[in-house]
């Protein structure tokens, strides 16, 4: 089509390079804002009568008729510039300081859910994904995100005071069986017998695809017009908004810290008050299974003071101190003081074995 399309203010030029003007001004939409406001402006004061459709958001085309006018006021939602390849408008932009998403918590997580692990606060966390992570929404992931991982609470005889303690707590009971020494045994045989004086069974425990849930959750925000850029480190961000690089500037009215371990230097560089997150360490090791054993049904076994847990891993045993050590951000290395109190509390409590 050629020509241009006026509507009130704004002047639509039908040209190959779709222009929208507002008092002299360029306006940048996307190109499905484009062709939703061009039919706006040719049907104006009539109903939409058919099929309209903005995306696959629910309500999308008043969605898409709320970004378009916003735009033309001049506050698209994201605007990237810079790199020599003009501006572009975008609905949500996910700023990524690593060279890809989950180098860091999420690409190193133990990945057990458990509705019983940690104090009141997490359990109840862990109780309410139960739902989504074992029936997730239609079409969400691949997979399922959850496979059976049972989880074993041993105590040696200076622990069963805080064993039987955890097990009046009324959620802990509703999820969990007692088991004896000689069933402990059978499940996991490599413990020592006087290390587990009593033990609690979850058998309702289960294994997260970390990879899979991360992975579902890009691939939903990139289904929605999402865009990820990764490599991005912010070296400043001024009110509604401007996220300064080392050579763009992403604009957005709103900005959403999720940085994690970097959430405070984050909202130091908005100006907003720091909420005092502390980044911790937790070290793993991996150990080569034992040759005699079949180690895959084997449940994370995890003492009653929580010193230490292991469980299967593709093939060898993740083991950990359960170390929390206080740490700056950064790309966390192991510390070899924390890798040898992890092995020493794992052979206080294991039989030697071949390997």
């Amino acid at each position: 089509r050629r020509g241009a399309v006026r509507g009130g203010v704004a002047r639509l030029r039908a040209a190959c390079a779709r222009r929208v003007r507002r008092d002299g001004a360029d306006v940048h939409l996307t190109p499905t804002e484009y062709e939703l406001l061009a039919r706006l402006v040719r049907h104006a004061g009539q109903p939409c009568r058919d099929k309209c459709q903005y995306g696959s958001e629910p309500g999308g085309l008043l969605v898409g008729e709320c970004r378009a006018r916003r735009g033309l006021r001049g506050h698209p939602r994201v605007e990237p510039r810079g790199n020599g390849l003009g501006e572009r408008c975008e609905h949500r932009l996910l700023l990524e300081r690593e060279a890809q998403p989950g180098m860091h918590s999420t690409g190193r997580s133990a990945a057990i859910f458990s509705a019983i692990y940690g104090n009141p606060t997490v359990r109840a966390l862990s109780r309410a994904s139960r739902n989504f992570l074992f029936e997730p929404p239609q079409d969400f992931a691949e997979a399922p995100l959850v496979s059976p991982r049972a989880t074993l609470f041993i105590a040696p005889k200076e622990q069963v005071a805080s064993l039987r303690a955890m097990r009046e707590d009324a959620d802990v009971r509703a999820g969990t069986e007692p088991m004896t020494t000689a069933e402990a045994l059978a499940r996991v045989p490599i413990l020592r017998a006087d290390h587990v004086v009593e033990a609690l069974y979850e058998p309702g425990a289960s294994d997260i695809d970390v990879n899979g849930l991360h992975q579902a959750f890009l691939r939903g925000f990139k289904q929605r017009g999402g865009r990820l850029v990764c490599n991005v480190k912010i070296e400043a961000l001024e009110p509604k908004w401007r996220a300064h690089t080392d050579d763009e500037t992403f604009e957005a009215p709103i900005v959403v810290n999720a940085a994690g371990a970097w959430a405070d230097e984050v909202a130091r560089l908005a100006g907003a008050r720091a909420l005092g997150i502390q980044p911790k360490r937790r070290t793993v090791v991996l150990l080569d299974a034992p040759k005699e054993h079949d180690i895959r049904n084997w449940p994370l076994v995890i003492d009653a003071s929580e010193t230490f847990y292991f469980k299967p891993d593709a093939g060898r045993i993740l083991l950990t101190p359960a170390d929390e050590t206080p740490s700056e951000p950064c790309d966390a290395q192991p510390d070899e003081m924390d890798m040898a109190l992890a092995i020493d509390r794992f052979e206080a409590a294991a039989l030697r074995f071949s390997v």
